[in-house]
Order: structure tokens, then sequence, then C-alpha cells
């Protein structure tokens, strides 16, 4: 709203819209891409999702630094779209590696774990802003936590799921 002087309704449209279609296009793809993968790869779906995330790093640096609006939401598309892909796996990885037993368990954890991450990463973004450090560049610098989940899991793609993984 700010930054592009847009009204509220065209603020909330243009932050919502964009990532949400690529998304639900990424989402099919980055499905189809991991069943693939998993054939040939015991961490194959782990894979595509750092895959999904380390593409959408640059997008999402992108999106804090863009000062044109017309860009902003190209870049916007391109972020929606890795994101599709990365969250197409985020059960059906898990499940590659979590005995059925312990499924509902490990899912509860997962929401419980991204629902503190979301939060802490939304109070950390309004103390930066609140402190003096510009929202464009407190939403860049969520680029290296993209790069540290990216590694995470290509480690736990290439190191854990192969020793996991039941075939």
């Amino acid at each position: 709203k700010e930054k592009f002087g847009l009204n509220l309704t065209s603020a909330g449209f243009n932050a919502t819209v964009f990532i949400q279609i690529a998304s639900m296009i990424g989402a099919p793809l980055g499905g189809l891409l991991a069943d693939a993968l998993r054939k040939r790869y015991p961490g194959g779906r782990m894979m595509v999702q750092g895959i999904g995330t380390l593409l959408g790093t640059p997008f999402i640096f992108a999106c804090g630094y863009l000062r044109q609006l017309a860009a902003l939401q190209i870049a916007m598309v391109l972020f929606g779209l890795c994101k599709g892909i990365h969250d197409s796996n985020i059960v059906a990885g898990m499940y590659d590696v979590v005995p059925p037993a312990r499924r509902g368990s490990a899912v509860g954890m997962l929401n419980f774990i991204g629902w503190i991450g979301a939060g802490f990463c939304t109070w950390l973004i309004g103390y930066a802003t609140d402190n003096g450090v510009p929202m464009s560049t407190s939403i860049s610098a969520m680029a290296l936590i993209y790069i540290t989940v990216a590694t995470l899991f290509f480690i736990s793609a290439f190191r854990f799921a192969p020793r996991d993984v039941r075939r």
C-alpha cells in the first residue's frame, strides 16, 4: 500500500492473487516431478522441496527489493510457482521417512513447527520495521532463511532419506 501508493483493496489483491494462483499451478507440477524423482531416488520428494525452495530464493529477495509494481508482480508469480512446487510435497515427503504408526504425530509436529516459524518471522519483521529496518529489507532478508531451508532439504534427501525410506 505505502510502497506503491495503492488503496487497500488493490494492495490486498496484489499481495495475494499472483502468488496464490501461481502456487496452484506449481503444486501439481511439483507433485508430478516428485513422484517421478521418487521412483529413481529415495529422497526424490525432498529433492523437489529443496529445488522449489532454492529456485524461489531469488524471487522472495526480489519481492522486497523491486520498486516497480509490474516487476514485483512477475517476481510474485515466479515465487508462487516455486512455493507450489515445494508445498506439493510437504506431507508426501515426510511420509517417505516416517512410519505409518507415527504419521499423525509427525503431521501435528510439522504444523506446530510451521506455525511457530511463521509467527516468529511475522513478529521479527514487525520488530525490525518498528526499529527502523525497512519492511522491504526484511522481506528480502527472508532469502537467507530460504537458502538455509533448501540446504536442509538437500541434506535430508541425500543423507537421511536413503537410510529411512522403505522401498
